[in-house]
């Protein structure tokens, strides 16, 4: 089951806030997250993250 993007925001949100993210990386952490949350990874999109 996956979630939408803004859901998978919020749920990002609430976990770098729970694990005391450093301020600099928050941008970073979140979108990180969201993205894996939502299933947007190139391991389920089916392409590689770069070519060979």
């Amino acid at each position: 089951m996956t979630l939408d993007y803004q859901h998978c925001i919020s749920h990002a949100i609430q976990k770098a806030f729970d694990f005391d993210t450093p301020q600099e990386l928050l941008p970073l952490t979140i979108t990180q997250d969201a993205y894996l949350l939502a299933g947007f990874e190139s391991d389920r999109m089916g392409c590689a993250a770069w070519s060979e």
